[in-house]
Parts: C-alpha cells; structure tokens; sequence
C-alpha cells in the first residue's frame, strides 16, 4: 500500500511539474494560418474637382467622404512575421456628400505584419504593418514583384483561445503617398485553420 501512495505522489509532481511548464510557456504568439475578417469605416478623402483624386485629408478642395470597410481572405504567421492575402471592398455611406461611385473593390491586396511586442502571460501585443495592391504571399514571405504600397500602421492584437484565435484593433492607418484616411476605425479575427480529419477507419 506504502508503494502504491509514493507512486500516487510521484504521479502527482509530475502532473505539477507538467502544469508549471505549460504555464512558463504562455499563450504562443501567432504562428500558422489563419482565415481573416476585418470591417469597420473610416473617412477617404478625395478631390471632387479633379475627378475624385487620392488627396491628403485636410487640404484645400478636398472632401473627406465616409466609407465602410470589410475584407476577407487569410493570414500566415512565422517567426514573428505575417503575409495576409485578402478580398476588400469599400463603399460609400449613406451620409456621404454628393459621392455616388460604385463600390471599391481589391480583389488582389496584400497586407505584411511584424509583432513589434508581445506578452505570452497575456497574450496581448503589438504589430505593424503596411499594406499593398498586387504582390502576392509564400507562406509568411511577401513577394513585392508589381506590388504597390498603400498603407501603413499599427495593430493592437489579442490572443486567445491558446493562439487559436486573434483579436485585431488597427490603432493607426496612413495612406500611401497621399494621407488620405481619417477617422479609421477597423477591428477584426483571425481564426486557426486545421485540416479536416477524415474518418478514422
């Protein structure tokens, strides 16, 4: 019986040495694939008087028109580093001035992440990024063969679900080569995607 409690308590420090390691190692950063969704709105602002030109956000004879935001596609995660792959479409509010274009649509946008920070006690971070017309991702790499810059900003990200899944806020977006965004408000998920098993035979 003596034998039986010392195996039990054996069994019971390693279950406890297992559990701190699991705790020392934190919630992971992401890493893998993931689907992405993000939507939200923000001010684009354009010259009316020159056929609706890309113009910086304050500036004379520049109107700042409000429009939604949503995209779809996804996201690899390596070392610290993203390539997301994505289907965007922006459309102009009902409260936009005299702005009456059909929607915007980037079938082909590409967007490169760097975590700037990350707390694997929270699972809270930080990130960069800027985002591309053209290009295309390998895995987490990003090719800028006929890419052209648009955007860049910042990320505040959560991790939950044990890296399964990512909370994203944008915190800051600028438009390239003309600062024509304003008001951005953005968030989005990353969902984990896994294979599907088969049935087991």
């Amino acid at each position: 019986m003596k034998r039986y409690a010392i195996l039990f308590v054996m069994l019971l420090a390693v279950a406890a040495v297992a559990a701190s390691a699991d705790d020392e190692q934190g919630i992971p950063e992401p890493s893998g694939s993931y689907a992405v969704s993000v939507h939200g709105s923000f001010a684009l602002c354009l010259n009316p008087s020159e056929n609706f030109a890309a113009g910086a956000c304050g500036a004379s004879g520049v109107t700042a028109y409000p429009v939604s935001f949503e995209e779809v596609g996804t996201i690899t995660y390596a070392s610290g580093i993203g390539c997301e792959s994505v289907y965007q479409v922006l459309a102009a509010l009902p409260s936009s001035p005299a702005y009456t274009a059909p929607n915007i649509v980037s079938p082909n946008a590409h967007t490169v992440v760097k975590i700037t920070s990350y707390d694997a006690a929270t699972g809270v971070g930080t990130a960069s990024f800027t985002g591309y017309t053209g290009g295309s991702c390998n895995g987490a790499s990003f090719d800028s063969s006929g890419a052209i810059e648009t955007a860049t900003g910042t990320l505040q990200i959560v991790v939950t679900e044990g890296g399964k899944r990512n909370e994203v806020l944008v915190t800051q977006n600028t438009g390239v080569p003309v600062s024509d965004l304003a008001s951005v408000q953005l968030s989005g998920t990353d969902l984990k995607q896994t294979p599907e098993r088969g049935p087991e035979s």
